[in-house]
């Protein structure tokens, strides 16, 4: 294994231990709260965090994975392909502008099955209710006239993402093994108004898209040699809607005719493996390792307008 670890020595059986934080403040009403309960044993360890705030604190930073595997495919992502118009942020810290309502519930439990194997479940959900305002006034100069634009946009954001693993570990002298199952999950519904020289825009856009995959490492001995196997599968679909209300582009999409709305929905299939074989043998001051890759990837994406 590549992870360092701690070795504790427990003197009970079972010990429970954790923290509490919490912090109230103003304009009008600023709080955030983080609590943290553990439980250690001889044969299992337990962590579980609830973390939430509405001071502008971007919680979702803290479900990113800081040690990934050099063979995993990350192909799974939660940002959408389509969305409503939103604020370019401005240059000055996030916590300064952040109109946000956060919550993050992760659960780190570790068990020890036998002597060789221990199982490791790490499971997290993440929400978000956030809201932007924001105001342009320009004004173009030309040699002969000018010409101004005002525009406003309001936008409510709602995200709920899903992260979990599930891996089986073994790491001897003879053998190493280790088997990891991961489900991500994003689901979102945002609404967005735009104000434009006084003609009124509104989006609405949900996105639902997962993932599903499963790595396997695992290194042992045949004979004289070292074989080496990774295996690496993941499936991801993501299903999008947006819908603009009235209808933009008349020239484009509808012969230069006012319309209603406009609609686009999206999806996305992908699936792909990649495997490799790896046999190393020593030759004296020399080793030889021979390696052999197998990859495919199918995508399918189909979208209408």
């Amino acid at each position: 294994s590549d992870k360092p670890a701690i070795n504790i020595k427990l003197k009970k059986n079972n010990t429970f231990t954790g923290s509490t934080e919490f912090g109230v403040g103003l304009a009008p009403i600023l709080w955030q709260t983080n609590i943290t309960p553990m439980l250690f044993s001889k044969k299992s360890q337990v962590l579980v965090s609830y973390q939430a705030n509405n001071r502008g604190e971007n919680l979702n930073t803290k479900n990113t994975k800081l040690t990934p595997n050099q063979f995993e495919n990350e192909n799974y992502s939660d940002q959408p392909w389509l969305s409503i118009l939103e604020l370019s942020p401005p240059n000055f810290p996030e916590e300064r502008w952040l109109n946000n309502n956060d919550n993050l519930v992760s659960a780190n439990f570790l068990q020890q099955l036998d002597k060789d194997y221990n199982l490791r479940l790490n499971m997290s959900y993440f929400n978000r209710h956030k809201v932007e305002e924001g105001h342009t006034y320009t004004l173009f100069f030309t040699p002969n006239d000018s010409l101004s634009l005002s525009e406003s946009v309001n936008n409510f954001f709602n995200v709920n993402t899903i992260h979990s693993n599930f891996t089986l570990k073994k790491n001897t002298k003879k053998n190493y093994f280790r088997n990891s199952l991961k489900f991500n999950g994003t689901w979102s519904n945002d609404k967005g108004i735009v104000k434009a020289n006084r003609k009124r825009i509104e989006q609405k856009f949900s996105n639902n898209s997962y993932g599903l995959s499963n790595t396997l490492s695992t290194i042992f001995s045949l004979g004289p040699q070292l074989v080496t196997i990774n295996s690496n599968t993941r499936f991801d679909q993501k299903s999008e809607f947006l819908n603009i209300d009235p209808g933009q582009f008349e020239d484009s999409f509808n012969e230069g005719i006012p319309y209603e709305n406009i609609t686009q929905n999206l999806k996305l299939g992908v699936l792909k493996s990649s495997n490799d074989l790896r046999l190393s043998k020593d030759l004296g001051y020399f080793t030889i390792s021979p390696k052999a890759e197998f990859e495919f990837e199918i995508k399918d994406l189909n979208t209408q307008l």
